[in-house]
């Protein structure tokens, strides 16, 4: 990762982090620690989390906003996230084709009447 994009905070998530890092990184037991403490921190930033599937599963009920980047073509992988059922809850807002992929963000439907309820 070259370096982070202005106005945001990168978090990747690992059991073994890098000793020369340009990105924060976090180990899967100390995230929700690390998230609160970036954002009070930053508040005026947006925070992004790297990780895999379990890290996504795990902060699926935090996350508002997923950038998706499709990749063409078929590639084997040893772990798989079912997209279709990930991506309940949420709206696509744009699709951008790029070389050799397509970057799409969805935003999580709100309703405004159920913050109103609790």
């Amino acid at each position: 990762m070259p370096k982070p994009l202005k106005d945001r905070i990168n978090v990747v998530v690992t059991n073994n982090p890098p000793e020369d890092a340009l990105a924060r990184y976090s180990t899967p037991d100390n995230l929700t620690e690390t998230l609160i403490t970036l954002k009070e921190s930053f508040p005026e930033k947006e925070i992004f989390v790297i990780g895999g599937k379990q890290v996504l599963e795990w902060l699926r009920p935090e996350i508002k906003t997923i950038y998706l980047t499709r990749f063409k073509g078929r590639y084997y992988t040893d772990t798989r996230l079912d997209l279709n059922s990930f991506l309940t809850g949420f709206r696509l807002m744009s699709v951008k084709p790029g070389d050799n992929c397509t970057f799409e963000v969805w935003e999580k439907i709100t309703f405004p009447w159920k913050d109103k309820e609790e």
